[in-house]
């Protein structure tokens, strides 16, 4: 789910508005009783969501939404918490990323599956869907991906949050699950401070109108566009 958290008078509480893309923009889908994030910790603290809360409302989540403590043990977070942190434990300095940067290069239908490049970024910001006939639909962290193909111009509204839209003078298909939807590069499990040294980022497109709809490409091992 993709929030625009606005500040109100209380330092430590934010009004969380969806986020929505209007011709090439992100804008605020501005609804009545939306959630709010309340910060348990300063703003301006390294981690400032330990401890915080995102309130359950009709406009917003449908339950209370809870940011633990990192070595908080005397709470019972869940399975998807326990799995998180487990992997996250495996090795120090281990973390996760969201890079603010546009990072070009090739992009594969699954992690480490090299033969199979589906997407190529221009340092320009050009974005070029190919068909493989190598990937099977199954490849794809979402089975729309196997349709898409074509060309998009790439333009950053917000830092970080990139919007894809269709080139006028290249054919499309499968336009609709990349059309107007907002990119995000990201690291999920960044081991670059690691004694593994490997920095794989995953490009991800979002449907800001269902969170439960986005794509998934990850960066070709060798392009060497990390970070740059």
């Amino acid at each position: 789910v993709m929030y625009k958290a606005l500040p109100t008078k209380d330092p430590k509480k934010f009004e969380l508005q969806y986020i929505t893309v209007k011709n090439g923009e992100i804008a605020v889908d501005k609804r009545k009783d939306p959630s709010f994030l309340t910060l348990d910790k300063d703003p301006r603290d390294v981690s400032p969501l330990e401890g915080a809360k995102i309130s359950k409302a009709s406009g917003g989540e449908t339950g209370e939404v809870y940011f633990p403590y990192n070595h908080d043990g005397k709470i019972e977070h869940g399975m998807q918490y326990a799995m998180a942190r487990f992997v996250y434990e495996l090795k120090d300095n281990f973390s996760s990323t969201w890079e603010n940067d546009f990072i070009s290069g090739d992009y594969l239908a699954a992690y480490h599956d090299e033969p199979a490049v589906v997407l190529q970024l221009d340092k320009d910001q050009k974005a070029n869907f190919v068909k493989n006939k190598s990937v099977k639909t199954k490849e794809f962290t979402n089975p729309k991906s196997a349709k898409v193909v074509g060309k998009y111009n790439v333009s950053e509204p917000e830092e970080g949050m990139f919007v894809f839209t269709a080139d006028k003078n290249s054919v499309q298909k499968g336009s609709e699950a990349v059309d107007q939807r907002i990119g995000l590069f990201v690291d999920i499990f960044d081991a670059s401070k690691t004694d593994l040294n490997q920095h794989v980022v995953e490009l991800i497109i979002v449907n800001p109108n269902d969170s439960k709809d986005f794509l998934m490409y990850y960066e070709h091992p060798r392009n060497g566009e990390e970070g740059k």
